[in-house]
């Protein structure tokens, strides 16, 4: 029976509601439930049949289950108070006039995960009840469970976005919660330290040659060299179902001439910045070569495609890097978010400036820019140096 099955990960291939039709992998959620008013819709899981996801798919079923308890348990508990902190998540995440609604869905399942835990955690209390003496009693609450300093920052982030919201809809009655949370501070993680170095990079390009993987090759080759997020260079899926489409990634309409350049508007400030960045590839070669080695007949849609020819998503391809990063020994610190930091320490070392940095990235501020350059170690002997030569 699907209800039998685990839910928490101790069984890795535990994939409830999962079916085949063919080649592919579908979820449905039980006819009582589609009855009662759940989704009634398959929804397509990652892959196909031999592909060698059937972790990733069982990981997608679960959380598509999960869901649905969840659906469950709210239809079985008593109904929403108005003007409670549950009330007022569910009407930011289903009103036409949400800001919701204009937030990217990459960015959307973060906020639906972050205000499924508030929706618990702080949904039964009224908005106008709650200050300052409850907002910290949810934060120690949350400390005294273990969680991180991530984890309270993220969620409390997320309280602001929705209270802001609330002050919207009704400033008379809800912004006093705004007043009080724009008063409290809460620690924050550690920024990383990590970027992998250019012959770490090299390292992993070649473990990935060696495999036979030449795509994921030309993909982290791209990402390194025009200091790109992998979002922008392989894509990611958005939407569920019959909505689900491709986006973001690159495309072989981006690609000029004979692999000369690149055109494209950097998805993550999109909005901020919508003008197309050029990457001149004559000074590549060797990217230039791996994109000609593509036949010419398979030169449409995306460019990085998986060995059966879909799309990566997120999950997978962070799990290639982690296979060619052990084969090229590089420590496991070294992380897939690490490629661009490492692309723009790597341009600093070698004497670029931080406007040529911001540009190169993409990035609408310097700060910004300055987030990613991890070589303070190196900035504190520079300083000692000048002190010394004086």
């Amino acid at each position: 029976m699907r209800c039998d099955l685990p839910l928490d990960g101790s069984d890795p291939l535990a994939a409830p509601g999962m079916f085949q039709a063919k080649h592919a992998f579908y979820w449905r959620a039980p006819r009582p439930d589609i009855a009662a008013g759940y989704r009634k819709d398959a929804i397509r899981l990652p892959g196909r049949a031999g592909d060698g996801q059937d972790l990733i798919r069982a990981a997608r079923a679960r959380e598509l289950e999960r869901g649905l308890l969840n659906w469950r348990s709210e239809q079985e508990g008593p109904k929403v108070a108005p003007n409670s902190w549950r009330w007022l998540i569910a009407k930011y995440l289903t009103d036409d006039f949400s800001p919701f609604r204009e937030v990217k869905e990459n960015t959307a399942k973060g906020y639906r995960e972050s205000l499924a835990y508030l929706s618990v955690a702080i949904g039964a209390k009224l908005i106008a009840d709650t200050d300052y003496e409850a907002l910290k009693i949810l934060q120690r609450g949350m400390e005294s469970n273990g969680r991180s300093v991530a984890f309270i920052s993220r969620k409390f982030t997320m309280l602001r976005i929705i209270a802001n919201y609330a002050t919207a809809l009704n400033p008379r009655e809800f912004a006093h919660v705004g007043v009080v949370l724009s008063k409290m501070r809460f620690k924050k993680s550690a920024p990383r330290d990590v970027a992998p170095t250019k012959p770490q990079i090299e390292a992993i390009i070649a473990a990935a040659d060696k495999a036979g993987d030449p795509m994921f090759a030309l993909a982290i080759s791209l990402q390194w060299w025009l200091t790109l997020r992998a979002v922008d260079v392989r894509g990611h899926f958005l939407g569920t179902g019959k909505d689900r489409r491709w986006a973001d990634g690159l495309t072989w309409g981006m690609i000029e001439g004979d692999m000369a350049a690149i055109h494209k508007v950097v998805s993550k400030t999109a909005e901020s910045e919508p003008r197309v960045m050029i990457w001149a590839l004559d000074d590549l070669p060797d990217i230039q070569a791996r994109l000609r080695a593509i036949p010419a007949d398979k030169r449409v849609g995306p460019v990085i495609l998986q060995p059966d020819g879909q799309p990566y998503d997120r999950t997978w391809f962070t799990a290639k890097f982690r296979r060619y990063r052990a084969a090229a020994g590089v420590p496991d610190e070294v992380k897939m978010m690490d490629v661009r930091a490492g692309a723009i320490t790597h341009a600093k070392s070698l004497g670029a400036s931080t406007v040529q940095m911001q540009h190169a990235a993409g990035h609408a501020s310097p700060t910004t820019t300055q987030r990613y350059i991890r070589d303070r170690g190196a900035e504190v002997a520079e300083v000692i140096q000048l002190r010394v030569k004086k």
